[in-house]
């Protein structure tokens, strides 16, 4: 917990957006620096829903990404996706009180 503290720790200089709504099932936040940043999403103890859409901030929509999406778990997996993507973003998180951090770093 820690170590993920302390990686992460570099977003938190960058700008805060929050992407729900505070009485949402969801609670996502971004922090973005000028061409990478993080995601944090949250699904609450009672939320029904398992997706949730966001729309990342400063992202160009004809930029090419590298995701790294790590787990609550701290399982990680890569994927590369293009600005559009991020802009019309789709969650799932399949169970209450998880959550999913996703990094992202413009390519080109």
């Amino acid at each position: 917990m820690i170590r993920e503290a302390k990686h992460l720790r570099p977003y938190y200089y960058g700008d805060l957006y929050l992407l729900t709504e505070t009485e949402a099932e969801f609670f996502v936040y971004q922090y973005a620096l000028e061409d990478h940043g993080m995601v944090m999403c949250l699904r609450h103890e009672g939320s029904e829903e398992q997706t949730v859409q966001i729309s990342l901030r400063g992202i160009s929509e004809h930029g090419k990404y590298r995701l790294i999406l790590t787990d609550e778990d701290l399982h990680s997996t890569e994927q590369t996706v293009d600005g559009k993507t991020l802009t019309e973003l789709a969650v799932t998180l399949d169970q209450p009180q998880t959550s999913l951090v996703i990094e992202y770093q413009m390519l080109s």
